[in-house]
């Protein structure tokens, strides 16, 4: 209920944060983001993850990542590397009124993360997938 006392509030943006954010964007953090994003796609996702996005424009900041019993094991595996990374649950319905929580991996594909940075990130996860 506290977020709807707020709610008049969140339309108002503070001024230096809105600064930052048309700075990120004038310098290509969305392109950058949706081809971290295409990597990450090529290299671990299936049809199922696939499924999440269909229709969509998504330029996510987080992915979701499904593995199952090896969730765990990823998530300390990336943070034993230094990638800020931990369990979640996703709703894969992306509906709040009929939601479908289901334990993932939450990777990392912001702007500030370079082609070599996303390329280690895929092998750290490749590796700990095998001993599942």
């Amino acid at each position: 209920m506290r977020a709807y006392a707020l709610y008049n509030r969140l339309t108002v943006c503070p001024a230096p944060v809105k600064m930052i954010v048309e700075r990120e964007y004038k310098n290509g953090a969305i392109e950058k983001r949706r081809s971290n994003f295409a990597h990450i796609r090529a290299a671990l996702w299936g049809k199922e993850e696939e499924k999440l996005i269909r229709n969509s424009e998504v330029v996510p900041w987080m992915v979701p990542f499904f593995a199952g019993t090896a969730n765990k094991r990823i998530a300390a595996a990336l943070v034993h590397a230094g990638f800020e990374s931990g369990v979640y649950y996703f709703d894969i319905n992306r509906n709040m009124l009929n939601p479908h929580f289901v334990e993932c991996v939450a990777l990392p594909c912001h702007q500030k993360l370079s082609h070599a940075v996303i390329l280690r990130m895929v092998g750290i996860i490749q590796t700990a997938q095998k001993f599942s």
